[in-house]
């Protein structure tokens, strides 16, 4: 609520131009946190991501009853999915 109208409308201007990215060419470990109830980055959008990458070692993570901001709502659950997926490589 605090963002600059100007400088929020241009961020979403350089969504609209951009174009999908190579998701095949990302060959990095990759551990994807979603909320089952996130209306800014929808599930349908990272399960697409999630399956389009080359990566060998990937993880998907769908935290029931969240939204978009995980690290606020489920703090202690985003710190346990990521330091046991880090231990995993």
């Amino acid at each position: 609520m605090q963002s600059d109208p100007k400088a929020y409308a241009s961020h979403c201007q350089a969504i609209v131009d951009s174009q999908e990215l190579d998701f095949a060419a990302i060959k990095a470990p990759a551990l994807f946190i979603a909320g089952s109830e996130d209306k800014s980055a929808p599930l349908e959008g990272v399960k697409y991501i999630h399956e389009h990458i080359s990566s060998s070692k990937k993880e998907l993570k769908v935290f029931g009853g969240c939204g978009h901001w995980h690290c606020v709502e489920t703090p202690d659950r985003v710190t346990k999915e990521m330091e046991t997926f880090c231990l995993s490589l």
